[in-house]
């Protein structure tokens, strides 16, 4: 069972989704919040299910089980394939904390230094 989606939410009649395609787009979404700049402690904090970070997995775990699914570089399956990595990464494009209700940090930041000549 993934961890930010499940096999029910990626009932499709056209490809069949197994626990292994779930594990990558566990995988994805993970490498998605660390782009985005959300630490995996940030990360652990995010209640689950959240909504877009199940989209996100949903569209990922199809896109693996077309790509198992097709039969060569010309299958209709690659087209499909392709139409969820799209959909996957243009949801991922657009995370941020505020999208996942986690607050701004409000220690760190940007610093300042000043530099002269020696």
């Amino acid at each position: 069972m993934g961890k930010y989606c499940t096999l029910a939410d990626c009932a499709d009649p056209v490809v069949v989704v197994t626990d292994a395609h779930l594990d990558g787009a566990d995988v994805y979404v993970d490498l998605a919040l660390g782009t985005a700049g959300i630490s995996p402690a940030d990360a652990a904090t995010i209640t689950l299910p959240n909504k877009i970070l199940k989209e996100i997995a949903v569209n990922w775990a199809k896109r693996l089980a077309a790509i198992d699914g097709s039969m060569g570089d010309n299958s209709l399956m690659i087209d499909k394939a392709n139409q969820y990595k799209t959909s996957a990464d243009m949801l991922a494009q657009q995370l941020n904390r505020a999208a996942l209700g986690l607050a701004e940090p409000t220690s760190g930041g940007f610093g300042s230094i000043t530099l002269g000549r020696a």
